[in-house]
């Protein structure tokens, strides 16, 4: 069968993948500092003046407000009853949803007062630590959510959905990092160590999200395979639009490696910031949302 777009819930796609996108900046800033191990005050570039250069964190939290942000107003476009959202909060001990909207929204107060508070280090320290606990407790909910519902759609297994969800995390905050790095570098001509080291942590973190798309993708079709002893036509019709969306993230994550393998190579000596990780990240969110939009056409999927 030919898939169509479920456009009803495209409010519900934006609002997945800028919150992840908003998790993954999140992340790598985070993975950066475990790494460095060292006080957070060098970490954040202390100059000889004692001034300290928290441009570039401010520049990734900064984002990772403005996406959180966006994703709660596309959450509540998507309710279409504002009030609603007030029944779902009082359902906090019955249901993942309300807790997912209470992380979700923890999360994204956090990362605006980091931009607050950077060069206070006591309460630095503090928000640094528990944003990205914040976070991933946000990533959780938002797959248990899905999880609950496995009994009538078993696609939407916690397991595989937070493997989903991780995945996109990893490789839209790897790349939106690295364009972050990029625009810092040729904006400002700063090349300082710290800003090298995101950028190299933001290739990892990229590479992590597609390990992880490789692993789950298989097991996830695998597993749909055998929930009743052999694939429905119309999960198989579903399952082959997958095609196309890994086919886009695969040629973006390859011109994101090269466009890494390029700027190392030169040492970021170019005067003019590259537009191929822009492509790239255009190619893996497109990829992404064609994949998610697949992911909520599954919910009325008869498999059983």
């Amino acid at each position: 069968m030919e898939h169509s777009f479920t456009l009803h819930e495209t409010p519900l796609i934006i609002f997945t993948l800028l919150m992840q996108a908003s998790l993954g900046l999140s992340l790598v800033v985070s993975l950066l500092f475990v790494f460095a191990k060292t006080p957070l005050n060098k970490s954040l570039n202390i100059t000889e003046n004692g001034k300290m250069n928290t441009t570039l964190i401010r520049r990734v939290y900064g984002l990772a407000f403005l996406l959180g942000l966006l994703a709660i107003i596309s959450s509540t476009i998507h309710l279409g009853d504002q009030l609603h959202g007030f029944y779902i909060l009082g359902r906090v001990f019955s249901t993942a949803l309300p807790r997912e909207v209470i992380f979700c929204s923890a999360f994204t107060g956090c990362s605006f007062l980091i931009m607050i508070f950077l060069t206070r280090l006591p309460i630095a320290r503090i928000l640094l630590l528990i944003t990205p606990i914040l976070g991933l407790l946000a990533l959780i909910f938002m797959s248990s959510f899905y999880g609950q519902m496995v009994q009538t759609n078993p696609a939407w297994a916690f397991g595989y959905t937070f493997m989903r969800f991780l995945s996109a995390v990893c490789m839209l905050g790897g790349l939106l990092s690295a364009i972050i790095v990029l625009a810092q570098i040729h904006t400002t001509g700063s090349n300082i160590l710290s800003t090298k080291s995101m950028y190299a942590t933001a290739f990892g973190v990229m590479i992590i999200g597609l390990l992880l798309s490789f692993i789950y993708q298989p097991n996830f079709e695998f597993y749909l395979a055998n929930v009743s002893g052999e694939v429905s036509h119309n999960i198989y019709g579903y399952l082959t639009q997958l095609s196309l969306s890994n086919w886009l993230i695969a040629i973006g994550i390859l011109v994101a490696c090269i466009d890494f393998s390029f700027n190392f190579i030169r040492a970021f000596s170019s005067q003019k910031p590259s537009m191929l990780m822009i492509v790239a990240f255009i190619l893996v969110v497109i990829g992404l949302f064609i994949s998610r939009d697949i992911f909520y056409a599954l919910k009325n999927t008869e498999i059983m």
